[in-house]
């Protein structure tokens, strides 16, 4: 049994999900994931993966930790400019949330920049979320300030 802790962290065993939390039931968000913790995910009855990093090499190993049964998508975001590409590459993982099986394991390095603008798509377009609100849930998973033109060129639009 897997404990949820308040600062983000999913504990148990000695394995942990870096910034662990609920987007809505059964869609959860986390930071990495490798061999260690895959089995935090599998108790989770997690059917469905999105991989935001951009590592490919790396995104190529979480694939062949799934087991035939959990669908797996690598969507690249690049946080370096906010250009076209990278905001339709955002409106896409925000649609695979809401098309994929359930329950889906969105996920980054860290949790808290790309996993942070996709939640805040998620919040804005599918639960009519207000920007304080949305603002307040980035800050709590640490997202990083130098990222907030993302927040101002998205999320108020």
């Amino acid at each position: 049994m897997f404990i949820e802790k308040r600062n983000g962290f999913l504990r148990g065993l000695d394995m942990e999900l870096v910034n662990f939390g609920h987007i809505e039931k059964d869609i959860y968000r986390s930071g990495y994931i490798d061999k260690v913790n895959f089995p935090a995910i599998c108790e989770k009855g997690v059917k469905s993966i999105i991989c935001l990093k951009t590592d490919v090499f790396s995104a190529t190993a979480e694939r062949h930790l799934c087991y035939p049964d959990i669908s797996f998508r690598h969507i690249p975001l690049q946080l370096t400019s906010v250009n076209l590409g990278e905001k339709e590459k955002l409106y896409f993982a925000v649609n695979f949330l809401v098309d994929l099986p359930r329950p889906i394991l969105i996920h980054d390095e860290t949790g808290a920049n790309r996993v942070g603008l996709v939640c805040a798509l998620f919040r804005k377009t599918k639960q009519k979320w207000g920007e304080n609100k949305i603002r307040y849930e980035l800050n709590s998973y640490g997202f990083n300030p130098i990222f907030y033109r993302w927040i101002d060129e998205i999320i108020k639009a």
